[in-house]
């Protein structure tokens, strides 16, 4: 039996184009051996430079696709040798986009751009300096590892969520550093000159119960401290106590005129407002310059309060104006006659005693 293997190649052609050619030749071969009694078989092998069609299966050891690796001469896998030689171990070299679940790219043009969900045990992003941004599934431990990589050094590297300013920098001698590349401290925060706060901790519903401002002032149940440093709203509690460097405890009163630190002030019985002590007023207490615990205050700053009210000490160690007072032994006492309190040795007058 004998076997006649007819190539075609380098052939544009279509299906019509195609059977045609096969029948002619097949007329034109099978009569001259039909005197033969032996069994004849023509194999006809086409090589098409662009097919078009639909396929129920495609399959390739490797594919190129793309103009630029059109021309074999020009690449190829090795051991090939060419002009542009593809690593044996690329099975897939794509020149433009790949695109899956969609026929629309944005306006970006992606290597790869995907519709729908991705699945993969590891997706790591390289830089030129083999440092590699991962997220992978890391051991079997239920937990998604996310971070980076340097292959010089074999270690984990500084990991970064960019921004303007920087979002998080982390891996930087164990800091975490937040609006900056270099945290000293386990965790370091910076401000932005636009931000209204360096740190929040909200409840569910979004309510502030923790705020540090730019300014290092902090609300408790509050997302608007002030001008305070410390502004608590609800009941607090302090093992060691409160402690301060001033001495005495006022209150702001309303006033019926202006009176100065040091001052004695006495409420007027017929206005009920406080004001320089007069003879026949109640002794209240001292104008209070720098008291260590304020009561009933109503505004937001100091000068708010003065315009309506004066700050008024009632208890504790208070400076006070000499020329005021009557001062017999330690006692302490107005120029008619009503009780002011103890002199103290620091020159001090001790009120409530």
């Amino acid at each position: 039996m004998k076997k006649i293997k007819t190539t075609i190649s380098n052939l544009n052609l279509g299906p019509f184009s195609y059977f045609l050619l096969t029948f002619l030749l097949q007329q034109l071969i099978f009569p001259v051996f039909s005197f033969s009694q032996a069994e004849e078989i023509l194999t006809f092998t086409t090589y098409y430079p662009a097919p078009y069609g639909v396929y129920n299966e495609l399959r390739s050891k490797k594919m190129a696709i793309g103009d630029t690796y059109y021309d074999g001469s020009q690449y190829c896998w090795a051991p090939a040798s060419c002009t542009n030689t593809i690593y044996s171990n690329i099975d897939l070299l794509v020149e433009g986009t790949v695109s899956i679940g969609t026929n629309v790219l944005p306006l970006t043009n992606p290597r790869l751009y995907v519709i729908g969900p991705v699945e993969a045990d590891a997706f790591r992003a390289f830089e030129a300096s083999g440092v590699y941004a991962f997220i992978e599934a890391g051991p079997n431990d239920g937990n998604a590892d996310m971070g980076g990589f340097s292959l010089a050094t074999g270690d984990f590297a500084s990991t970064r969520l960019d921004g303007d300013p920087l979002v998080l920098q982390t891996r930087s001698n164990g800091n975490v550093g937040i609006g900056t590349t270099g945290p000293v401290t386990r965790l370091d925060i910076w401000d932005t000159p636009w931000a209204n706060g360096i740190f929040n901790v909200a409840s569910s519903s979004g309510t502030s119960v923790l705020r540090i401002t730019k300014a290092g002032n902090v609300g408790i149940g509050t997302e608007d401290p002030g001008l305070d440093k410390l502004d608590v709203r609800g009941r607090a509690y302090a093992e060691g106590g409160w402690q301060t460097t001033d001495a005495d405890y006022a209150e702001w009163f309303e006033k019926e005129e202006d009176s100065s630190p040091g001052d004695l002030i006495g409420i007027n019985l017929k206005t009920g407002k406080v004001r320089k002590y007069r003879a026949g007023d109640k002794f209240l207490g001292i104008h209070s310059l720098n008291p260590g615990i304020v009561g009933n205050r109503l505004k937001e700053t100091n000068e708010e309060m003065n315009n309506t009210h004066t700050l008024v000490a009632l208890l504790g160690q208070v400076d006070f104006d000499k020329n005021q007072v009557i001062i017999r032994g330690r006692i302490v006492q107005t120029a008619d006659g009503q009780h002011i309190g103890i002199l103290l040795n620091s020159d001090r007058v001790l009120l409530g005693r």
